[in-house]
């Protein structure tokens, strides 16, 4: 607030408005003081939004917390190429998303049962975290545990295939070279 009033008692009103770095901290103040008059009540820790609102707001603290680390000169050194990098990162994010969105509209338009939010984490999981599972893709029944009735062994029995399990399985392939 003290960074505002000077900006504003020396006139610079409008240059301060125009800066990225003012309107991030002007809104981190605000969330502050929305979080802190919210704890007046006891009982909002149980609240989805609040905890949501809260949340964000230490995110918001850690990188203005990074931001003040960038004036130790031994430290800035370091770390301005990271941040600076993460900045000019932007037209390799859209693309990024715009094939991501593409591979996540693909396999919900592939019938499988799964709700948009499921294929988009599914494909999330692929592409980010490496992990993917066709079967899971396609949505496939779970193998069923049958008893033998002269032995009594439990076996699995082999689990239905879906009727496009072999299309999600070249998407699988697809997106994994194209992401």
């Amino acid at each position: 607030l003290s960074q505002i009033l000077g900006f504003l008692c020396a006139g610079l009103g409008r240059r301060y408005l125009t800066l990225r770095r003012h309107w991030f901290d002007f809104t981190v103040v605000v969330l502050t003081g929305m979080v802190s008059f919210a704890l007046l009540d006891k009982n909002i820790a149980q609240d989805n939004t609040f905890c949501t609102a809260f949340g964000v707001l230490v995110f918001c603290k850690w990188n203005r917390f990074l931001v003040y680390l960038r004036q130790i000169k031994a430290i800035g050194i370091q770390i301005l190429p990271i941040t600076q990098t993460m900045w000019d990162m932007g037209p390799f994010l859209l693309v990024f998303c715009l094939y991501f969105m593409a591979s996540v509209n693909m396999l919900y338009t592939l019938n499988t049962g799964h709700g948009f939010m499921e294929c988009f984490m599914q494909v999330y999981q692929l592409v980010v975290l490496g992990n993917a599972d066709s079967s899971e893709l396609a949505n496939t029944d779970a193998p069923q545990m049958m008893v033998d009735p002269l032995t009594g062994v439990v076996r699995l029995s082999d689990p239905p295939e879906a009727p496009n399990l072999y299309i999600v399985r070249f998407m699988l392939i697809f997106v994994s070279f194209v992401i």
